[in-house]
């Protein structure tokens, strides 16, 4: 999937980040409550993402969130698939 849409450029270019602190997103599960933490910057690069996705022409097509790319270690989790229906 190519990334187009970029809010991250825009809070970048208006100086809308609280911080430059990435650590990546941190993903758990508590009973029924899925829990996702991180930082303006880390929560914007995931806004991005899911933008992308949901601006895609075709069904099908997902992402994959990974201790390599955008999740913490501390997660629950060690991948989250997100696709578009």
């Amino acid at each position: 999937m190519n990334i187009e849409y970029k809010i991250t450029d825009y809070f970048e270019k208006n100086n809308l980040f609280d911080s430059d602190i990435v650590n990546g997103l941190i993903i758990q599960k508590d009973a029924n409550t899925l829990y996702i933490k991180g930082s303006s910057r880390d929560l914007i690069g995931l806004a991005d993402l899911l933008t992308n996705l949901a601006l895609e022409k075709h069904t099908g097509v997902h992402i994959h969130i990974d201790e390599a790319f955008l999740l913490n270690k501390k997660s629950t989790f060690s991948e989250i698939v997100i696709e578009k229906e």
